[in-house]
């Protein structure tokens, strides 16, 4: 399962700048609305719309491989063929 890590970007971000970015910043900075913002931090996000979340990621300085975190789901079967987060990359990129 492919979930959005952004809280993790949002400290990494903190940490290199030394300063507090509230989601109302970030959201102004990304030009997203700050409802999205508060979406990808709850981890409620449907149908990610790939631009916004390119736009965020440039804010916080942060690669789509920060950004997207691969979990596995309880009773997932090791059968399951994983996605392919290389690819997914690289068409946030472009």
């Amino acid at each position: 399962m492919l979930q959005v890590a952004l809280n993790q970007c949002i400290r990494e971000y903190e940490a290199r700048e030394r300063r507090e970015l509230t989601s109302r910043e970030l959201a102004r900075a990304a030009e997203v609305s700050e409802n999205f913002i508060t979406r990808l931090r709850n981890g409620h996000v449907i149908n990610l719309n790939l631009a916004k979340a390119a736009r965020v990621m440039s804010v916080l300085g942060c690669e789509p491989a920060q950004f997207f975190e691969l979990t596995r789901a309880a009773g997932d079967g090791d059968q399951e063929s994983e996605p392919d987060c290389t690819q997914l990359a690289m068409e946030i990129q472009t």
